[in-house]
């Protein structure tokens, strides 16, 4: 499934997003090969709301080759 740049929401989301706050945990289980499709995987694992106007996000990240292989996460 590829993501509608024209959306409405995802417009908003990518005028939302004012800093990473970086990356825990991350592990490479494989090698991404020349000719390979990779695609990338994000769940919303947790949210603080500590502003009225804003919060945090904490995301579980993954990167898959085309057979579904988690190569990275």
């Amino acid at each position: 499934t590829s993501i509608d740049t024209n959306n409405e929401l995802t417009a908003k989301m990518n005028r939302a997003i004012l800093v990473s706050k970086g990356t825990k945990n991350w592990k490479i289980y494989g090698k991404a090969h020349v000719g390979d499709t990779i695609y990338t995987k994000s769940e919303i694992v947790d949210k603080i709301d500590n502003k009225p106007t804003r919060g945090v996000i904490v995301t579980q990240m993954s990167i898959l080759n085309q057979k579904g292989e988690v190569l990275q996460s």
